[in-house]
Parts: C-alpha cells; structure tokens; sequence
C-alpha cells in the first residue's frame, strides 16, 4: 500500500490539520497568501523541503522534515541576508536553492539572482556560480557586479542527479552563458554562450540547448526555432505575430527516443483555444496530440517521480471550474480523483513520487 503525505494549505488566516487518503501524514501550515511554495520531496522519500511563511506577513524560509517524524524533526535552515525563491532536490542528500539577494549600489537598491546547493547530511552550503570575469574598474555596475554576477538554476537535469545548469549572466547588462554545474563541488563546464542571435532557450532532459526564440524586428514577431540535437541547423517551427491572436509556445522535448519531435501549445487553426501538438522536425508536419474543445490546453504533466526523467503522464487545463488536470497515468488519474473527492473544492496537485513508488507528496489550496 502506498504512503500518501498530504499537505494542505488554506488561504482563510486560520491554521488546520491536513485530511487524508489513504494512510496519510498529516501536517499543518499557517494561511497567508502563497504560504507554502517548492514543495518536494527526495528520491527515497526519506525527507521534504518546502519554502514557508510560518506567520503572516514574514519571509518565505526554508524548511526541511523526515517524512516519518514530521513534527520532531522540522528545522529551518538559514541563507543569511538571501531571500529563498525556489528549491528542488536532485538527489537524496542534495537540494538546490533559488535566492534573491537584496543590496544597494550607489544608494539605490539592487536585486541580484544567486543559487547554491545544499548537503543535508554535513549541513554545508555550495556556492553554484563563480567569478569567471574581471570587471572594468571604471564601470561601477561591472565592477559591483563583477564578485559573482547573477545566476540561478534552470534545469534539474533528471537523468543525472549529481548535475544541474545553471544560467550565469557574468557581466552587466550582458546575456547569460549556461553551464553544466556539479552540486557537490560547484565544479563547472560552459554548454552555451549567451550573446548570439536567440534571446531565450529550451532545453531538454540533458540540459542541451534544443530550442530557441528570436525576435524578427522586420515583421514583429517573435520566431521559435528547434533541432534535433546541438549538431544540427536550427529549424522555424512557428511564430508570435504582434497583428494576430493567435498562441504559440515551445513546451519541450519529451522523448529521448524521438529527438525529432518537439511540443509545442499552440491556438487550433480556425479556434480561438489552445491545444498540445508534435511537431517533426524532419518533416514540420505538426500533429494534434491533446485537445478539449472550448478550453485551452495549458501545458504537459510530465511524471512525478525523478526517475521517470521527463515522461509526459497528462495534461493540463482550464474550464469554468478553474485549473484542471487529465492524467493518461491510470495509477496517478485513480489517485488525483480520490485527493479531488478527499479534498472538495480545493486545487489537487501531485507534487512528488519516490523513486521506488511506495511513497506520495500531494499538496492541496483553496477556500477554508
């Protein structure tokens, strides 16, 4: 049977114990406005982190529990003068973290992106972005800037869980360049130098830069370009029009077996909503995958659990009720019903699944 760790959040200002199904672990949490955030759990479900205001109006910290002694093992871990945004581990010891880091330079604030890896058994922190650039002693932005620049993780990196990349933007007003970071040690190798023709990137579950967008200044448009792998040319799979309505957006690249497909969220030819479809990159013919007439289609489920990589297991989108979730998982559609009926009136997300499958994170907001 599995374990189901329910955490629940209310937006009403009072704080309550967690209802379950089917042997759950119940928990509490104080109501403010997005009280609970980067809620996971590790691999081996042996431990939970989240991001929490544990009283109205504070700070967001970082909070980390066994999951079979919740309430006697809970403590904080403090990032002095760094506010956390997001976290995620990436392993069983190691979770990455997200922060902002508020200052001022020449008497006015400042808000720089910093990231780091956390070990949860020595309790140390590693930094995952370094000085690689010496400033301009007569810039003063290049040379306040010029001790770590600003960077933050923007993949996990599924399949190799000692590894993340991180975008690092190392000189003022410059583009970010990517690299392959080691969460242990902070060692690092450059993937991608910013700077170029594209202003953003996509990349798959490798952390290989697989999709691209640029801006077509001549038309007005915005272009989104994808390829098979980073020897190929780049291939114009669709396009933002500034004079039309129409959606457009590049999802990801799902199956590792089929480097020549890519997802896109895209407005149905002669609609008004938004659907998922496949588009070869061999042949740019595009084939409807998921579609709910009348609703728009937002994105891709992929698995909750790590080891799964990046498996899509449903869909997500939006009807009259609000958010909704289609799961094609049968096990994970049977347990977002049961949550659903557990928990009526409330938004039910899967958050996490151990890597042995014995073990579910689900987390639940609403109405009191």
């Amino acid at each position: 049977m599995k374990r189901l760790i329910a955490l629940a959040a209310a937006v009403s200002g009072l704080p309550f114990a967690s209802h379950a199904m089917p042997t759950p672990v119940p928990t509490e949490v104080w109501a403010d406005t997005t009280q609970v955030q980067s809620l996971d759990m590790a691999p081996n479900a042996e431990r939970i982190a989240m991001l929490m205001r544990r009283e109205r109006g504070a700070d967001h910290e970082i909070l980390i529990f066994d999951t079979d002694d919740i309430k006697g093992s809970l403590k904080a871990i403090e990032a002095e003068g760094l506010t956390p945004l997001n976290l995620a581990w990436v392993n069983d010891d190691y979770l990455v973290i997200n922060f902002l880091l508020e200052t001022e330079e020449m008497g006015r604030p400042v808000n720089f992106r910093r990231t780091a890896s956390y070990n949860v058994e020595t309790e140390e922190w590693t930094s995952l972005i370094k000085t690689t650039n010496r400033p301009n002693p007569r810039d003063p932005m290049d040379q306040f800037m010029g001790n770590l620049g600003i960077g933050q993780v923007v993949s996990t990196l599924r399949d190799d869980p000692n590894h993340v990349l991180v975008s690092h933007t190392e000189k003022a007003g410059g583009a970010p360049n990517y690299y392959r970071t080691n969460v242990k040690n902070g060692s690092r190798k450059q993937t991608l130098r910013g700077g170029g023709r594209f202003s953003s990137f996509t990349f798959d579950r490798e952390g290989n830069a697989r999709g691209a967008t640029e801006y077509d200044a001549a038309n007005n448009r915005v272009v989104t370009y994808a390829r098979k792998s980073n020897d190929d040319e780049w291939k114009e799979i669709g396009a933002l029009n500034a004079s039309e309505r129409d959606s457009f957006g590049l999802l990801g690249f799902y199956d590792e077996s089929k480097p020549h497909i890519a997802t896109v969220s895209a407005t149905v030819p002669g609609g008004n909503n938004t659907a998922i479809y496949d588009v070869n990159l061999n042949t740019g013919e595009r084939e409807l995958v998921f579609a709910i007439e009348g609703y728009d289609v937002n994105s891709v489920l992929t698995s909750p659990r790590l080891s799964d990589g990046s498996k899509i297991v449903g869909y997500s989108y939006g009807d009259k009720e609000g958010n909704q979730r289609y799961y094609l998982d049968a096990e994970l559609n049977a347990l977002h019903q049961g949550l659903s009926q557990a928990f009526p009136d409330r938004f039910v997300r899967i958050q996490r699944v151990s890597d042995d499958g014995s073990t579910v994170l689900a987390y639940t907001f609403g109405p009191q």
